[in-house]
């Protein structure tokens, strides 16, 4: 096999995509719940050039020539929802490149590039060192994706998140602060984050870059992990398939349960979530690797301040609330209390999740569409629901109408169960007060 020749092959029809996918959004108005300048961001220049496939005159058409593209490998035409087979000829071509290939909502989510892979426990774990060519859903910062027990990890992701974020603090510290509370909130964990690492200037942070990165890569790999965890076996196989399915975007009531639950997660055999991880640093001595990491995931999780990212303000809810519980009035972490507490939490959270699932469940069997519905082809469960999903998001508005109040409760729900900060309705009146006063902010 000619290596050079199959990568090149694969490279330009990936690019043909890449510039028909952004053409598809462009022509729609929607580009996966993220903004504009996200996905032209994500979009290399040499797929702005790329060649459009034929341009159906209508969405539907447009979306379906994405999901039904195929890749042409030597011979072979190869499905997109079939990478493995891809990555097994780049393999035994010699290769170092690697194809990530998956979904996110309604469009393809295609990376290519150099990647090295290992088993961890039951699961592979390809790490993605650089990208020649990706989709534009496949926005910068999206760190990583899991599939089926797979589990890539995007360390231009990485790269992208430290800049736009932590160096920008560094550079700029005073100019990252905005009138309101809820801005000086924001901003005040992000110094307080650059802080616990010993980072107090632009000299600083070039100094620790390379350690802020590779515990982003660390406390990433053991998110995607529980998920992974999660997804194959701590949920019931139809559970897990429909949980996928149904997740999409970041305010969706099934993806912040998933996402609590991935931080939160105890040890299971050899893996565990993140704060887990923090708690098993501060009881091995290493309370400094531990405090830091806690104030920077409080961070990652803080949506409030920013218009741009209101529809991410249910993982602030949810996280941040349960996160905020451990933490003393001099800024320290009880970590021990957060040890402590993990299993029943996470059970606790488990427990909702299987009850909403099975409630979305039975509405959706029970429906009089569901004749028609069951009817789907799917090459397995996930596949099954994700296109009963999408039936149900176009053609049936009743039903849609009576599973968007579920997920409503589903979400309130969840929010009940969080932390002890819940007392008022809206969360920001009690969350935000609390972490101004750790953080010795003043409320004027």
């Amino acid at each position: 096999m000619d290596t050079a020749k199959i990568e090149s092959e694969i490279l330009s029809q990936i690019q043909d995509l890449a510039a028909n996918q952004f053409h598809r959004m462009e022509k729609t108005q929607n580009y996966g719940g993220f903004s504009r300048n996200r996905v032209l961001q994500a979009l290399p220049l040499s797929a702005r050039s790329g060649t459009l496939l034929p341009s159906p005159s209508f969405p539907e058409e447009l979306e379906k020539q994405e999901l039904e593209a195929k890749l042409k490998v030597g011979r072979k035409k190869i499905s997109l929802d079939e990478p493995d087979e891809v990555n097994a000829i780049l393999k035994k071509a010699g290769s170092q490149k690697f194809l990530l290939a998956g979904h996110v909502g309604d469009y393809r989510c295609i990376v290519f590039g150099n990647g090295t892979t290992e088993k961890r426990g039951r699961f592979k774990l390809t790490v993605l060192h650089t990208e020649d060519i990706r989709t534009p859903i496949a926005i910068l910062p999206m760190a990583a994706v899991v599939s089926k027990g797979h589990i890539t990890l995007r360390e231009v992701a990485m790269d992208i998140i430290i800049s736009e974020k932590w160096e920008q603090m560094a550079r700029y510290p005073e100019s990252e602060y905005g009138p309101t509370l809820p801005q000086k909130v924001r901003n005040g964990l992000k110094k307080k984050t650059l802080e616990a690492y010993g980072i107090l200037s632009l000299s600083d942070f070039q100094a620790k870059r390379a350690l802020m990165r590779e515990e982003l890569l660390e406390t990433t790999m053991d998110h995607e992990l529980a998920h992974a965890v999660i997804l194959g076996g701590e949920l019931s196989k139809e559970e897990a398939a429909f949980s996928e399915a149904f997740s999409g975007e970041e305010s969706n009531v099934l993806t912040l349960y998933n996402e609590f639950l991935a931080e939160f997660m105890p040890k299971r055999a050899e893996f565990m979530g993140p704060l887990a991880r923090m708690c098993l640093w501060a009881k091995e001595g290493n309370i400094q690797k531990a405090t830091r990491l806690y104030y920077r995931y409080l961070s990652d999780s803080f949506f409030y301040g920013n218009p741009d990212e209101e529809g991410l303000t249910g993982l602030t809810d949810s996280v941040v609330t349960q996160m905020s519980t451990y933490m003393n009035e001099d800024g320290t972490i009880d970590f021990g209390k957060l040890e402590g507490d993990l299993e029943h939490v996470y059970s606790q959270i488990l427990g909702r999740l299987r009850k909403l699932t099975e409630t979305i469940l039975h509405t959706i069997q029970k429906s009089p569409d569901y004749s028609k519905l069951k009817k789907e082809k799917g090459r397995d469960r996930t596949e099954f629901w994700w296109k009963i999903q999408k039936k149900i998001d176009k053609e049936h508005p009743e039903l849609k109408e009576k599973l968007k109040k579920i997920f409503e409760n589903g979400k309130d729900e969840l929010f009940k169960k969080i932390g002890t900060l819940r007392q008022k309705e809206n969360s920001q009146e009690a969350l935000i007060p609390l972490l101004a006063k750790v953080l010795s902010i003043p409320k004027s």
